[in-house]
């Protein structure tokens, strides 16, 4: 049986909003999962390779080297992570980017099919743009948490819609900024909430990507205690490092999945709010008629 396609631009209660959030996730599973998997997978494998760095660094140097405040911890510790936020950052861009370009298929062509392979390649008109949007508004949060706690919420709040303006409105990255804030203004709450819910969905779907990591883990623990009690070298426990790894890499993979569902929650509260405020929804199926 056919399912009705969501229309995007419409006033939604809260519900209503979960509802279309879950109903277009549920319509477009396939695509979704193909498509994000093409650009997950590859960069939970790099992020994985970073981890080992991190753990090679630490377990590579003499113990007197990695005091805090040391030249050496300071390399290792800041260098590899850095590289994992700019990692992470950009893997947050293509998350946005493969969900908008879905749906952007989706108000094209529903119901007929589209290709992950196309999704994926329409992903890259917009990422550069969301990449550089995500970083600025990162710098932006941190500087409202240096100032005050409260100005730096409002202000990850307030951008969670930033990405969805620059796309379906064609904006540039302060553009996206301004607008997100007119949108924003007496809808915090309601997007404050709506967030906190997605977030909760998407930590519970995430969390069956941890089962297997977990899984590994407690072996690699007893692996180390058993190490330690024969006097022997973790690093020779090629087996069980590699399979750290693997665990390591399939739950990032897992909570890069799963972060569409509160990207596509917050483009439906950014349909709402545009609608509310403009109507263009209702002004579109005027016009159509």
């Amino acid at each position: 049986m056919l399912q009705q396609k969501i229309p995007f631009y419409k006033i939604r209660g809260f519900g209503l909003k979960m509802n279309a959030t879950i109903d277009f996730i549920r319509q477009n599973v396939k695509s979704l999962f193909l498509s994000l998997s093409l650009v997950a997978a590859p960069v939970a494998v790099v992020v994985v390779i970073f981890a080992i760095l991190i753990f090679k660094g630490f377990t590579g140097v003499g113990l007197e080297s990695l005091q805090p405040g040391s030249e050496v911890f300071f390399i290792l510790l800041g260098g590899s992570y850095l590289g994992i936020i700019l990692i992470s950052l950009l893997i947050f861009a293509l998350i946005y980017s493969v969900v908008f370009s879905l749906m952007d298929f989706y108000d094209a062509q529903y119901p007929n099919t589209f290709l992950s392979g196309e999704i994926v390649n329409g992903s890259f008109n917009s990422f550069l743009s969301i990449f550089v949007l995500l970083l600025l508004g990162s710098l932006l949060t941190i500087a409202g948490f240096v100032l005050l706690i409260i100005p730096g919420i409002y202000i990850l709040i307030t951008l969670t819609i930033a990405p969805a303006v620059l796309h379906f409105e064609k904006k540039n990255v302060l553009q996206a900024i301004k607008r997100s804030f007119e949108l924003i203004r007496n809808n915090w709450w309601s997007t404050f909430a709506l967030l906190i819910v997605t977030s909760i969905l998407q930590s519970v779907v995430a969390a069956l990507f941890m089962i297997p990591f977990y899984v590994v883990y407690f072996i690699f623990m007893v692996t180390v205690i058993t190490a330690q009690e024969q006097g022997s070298d973790i690093m020779d426990h090629t087996g069980t490092l590699l399979a750290m790894a693997i665990g390591l890499g399939f739950f990032i993979y897992g909570s890069y999945l799963t972060r569409a569902i509160t990207i596509t929650g917050m483009t439906f509260q950014y349909f709402h709010l545009v609608e509310k405020k403009e109507s263009k929804g209702l002004i579109s199926e005027i016009e159509s008629l």
